[in-house]
């Protein structure tokens, strides 16, 4: 007999509103479009339902004793097993967040530090209630994968059966749909992630959204042949597009570093300003928001 519903969430990583031409199957289910505001979306504003600004989040680093620098040397093997240590030892305190090596500007070190410390599937992740704890809350049980981890009912834990590679995450997660035991399913697939940073619309890249199609074929697939009903949901963190001009904008707008008014952050085509000045912040308020400037 076929378990009653079951909802479930994809996340596939890196890609762009012009890619659903390579997405023929997604593209078929006619899956309503839902747009949120352009901004820097963090997986802990989508699981919360609040913006990243609410949460007082800005950057995923770690702030530690070594001159805010994780990377300490030039070898690569010595490198991951200071992260390997520091992460174990982070998890054993309770601290489920796995942070990668971050160079944080010194001038910064008194206002940036760990911006979370836990990962965004465990319970009391932020001051927001999330996903998790939602469901938990109202019985629901769950399964949610992001490697290397698995979160449920019972809690979250470090869960290396599914490992980086997207083919053996795609056939486990299909196995757990299989067994009809949960009632909302999520996984992160992010694959595509590294290729997509690049910018441009390659073999490899067109290659891997159609692997992203398939996924999505099987899950389906495998998700109408165990439960009666089955609610999908698709989305994208983020794309890229060509680079086909450049702007020096620290030449252009005349910013230094070493002012005392304000400390500022380029990202892509974003500019943010912290204004230690407020008055000087109330004269620049225009500007400042029309590079949405923080």
């Amino acid at each position: 007999m076929k378990a009653k519903s079951c909802v479930i969430a994809v996340w596939l990583d890196s890609v762009r509103f012009k890619d659903q031409n390579e997405l023929t199957y997604i593209k078929s289910l006619g899956i309503k479009k839902l747009v949120t505001p352009a901004h820097y979306l963090l997986e802990y504003a989508f699981f919360t339902g609040k913006n990243p600004i609410d949460h007082n989040i800005m950057f995923e680093t770690i702030k530690t004793n070594d001159n805010y620098k994780l990377k300490l040397t030039n070898n690569k093997t010595i490198n991951k097993g200071i992260w390997l240590i520091n992460n174990l030892k982070r998890w054993k305190e309770g601290k489920t967040r796995l942070v990668m090596e971050s160079n944080i500007p010194k001038q910064f070190k008194n206002y940036l530090g760990s911006s979370v410390e836990k990962q965004f599937l465990d319970f009391n992740a932020t001051k927001f209630e999330g996903l998790p704890d939602i469901l938990n809350k109202n019985k629901i049980r769950f399964e949610m994968f992001d490697w290397p981890t698995k979160s449920t009912n019972q809690g979250i834990k470090l869960y290396f059966n599914t490992n980086t590679e997207d083919e053996p995450k795609i056939q486990h997660f299909i196995e757990r749909i299989k067994s009809g035991k949960s009632h909302f399913y999520f996984i992160h697939i992010w694959g595509l992630d590294k290729i997509q940073h690049k910018g441009q619309m390659t073999q490899e890249a067109r290659k891997r959204l159609k692997e992203y199609d398939n996924y999505i074929y099987e899950i389906q697939k495998v998700a109408h042949e165990t439960f009666n009903y089955v609610d999908l949901l698709v989305w994208s963190d983020h794309g890229m597009v060509p680079i086909q001009e450049k702007v020096d904008i620290i030449k252009e707008l005349d910013l230094k570093y070493d002012q005392n008014d304000y400390y500022f952050f380029l990202d892509g085509t974003y500019a943010r300003f912290w204004f230690i000045n407020q008055e000087l912040r109330k004269t620049y308020s225009p500007f400042v928001l029309s590079l949405r400037a923080m």
